[in-house]
């Protein structure tokens, strides 16, 4: 059983900032994580959105694994970004461009593609602090047909819902 000192020595070569990977046992490991169940295993449901960040994750996955590495074919990304997704989350109308689905459809420029830092604005009730990250290469995002976002801004427009567990 692998041990925490073993855990932080593998991840020497990472920079979990900048998300810079040396292709090494970061990619096996990378490879592993998304086998199974897509690679959101870490997540606190936005319960830290003052200290944590990670909204940049589909960005970074298309850009380093598909783009910059080649590791995934752009089928395999959007796969694992979409359909294995909503697999794992229970969301069988979700995740496929497939008649009567619900679809969110991102139209992308992939050579331009790519996250940004971390940034901490106070808009919350009492100006409580949060954290956003924006990412570039977005040259759409429908939701329900509508245009949310375009040219990598929001639009206003909110054509979605909160999904919630019904299990609570």
């Amino acid at each position: 059983e692998p041990s925490l000192s073993s855990f932080r020595s593998s991840m020497d070569n990472v920079s979990m900032l900048g998300r810079r990977h040396k292709k090494d046992a970061t990619t096996v490991s990378a490879k592993h994580c998304h086998e199974g169940t897509g690679g959101q295993e870490l997540s606190d449901a936005g319960a830290h959105v003052s200290l944590i960040m990670d909204a940049g994750w589909t960005s970074f996955f298309i850009s380093h694994w598909h783009r910059d590495t080649g590791t995934y074919s752009l089928e395999e990304t959007i796969h694992m970004l979409t359909a294995k997704q909503n697999r794992v989350l229970g969301l069988p109308d979700r995740g496929s461009l497939v008649i009567g689905n619900k679809a969110d459809i991102n139209v992308l420029d992939i050579n331009r593609l790519e996250e940004r830092q971390p940034q901490r604005v106070e808009d919350f009730p009492g100006n409580a602090p949060r954290l956003i990250q924006r990412g570039v290469g977005y040259l759409q995002t429908l939701v329900n047909g509508q245009v949310i976002l375009e040219n990598d801004e929001l639009t206003g427009t909110r054509s979605g819902m909160m999904l919630r567990n019904s299990q609570t």
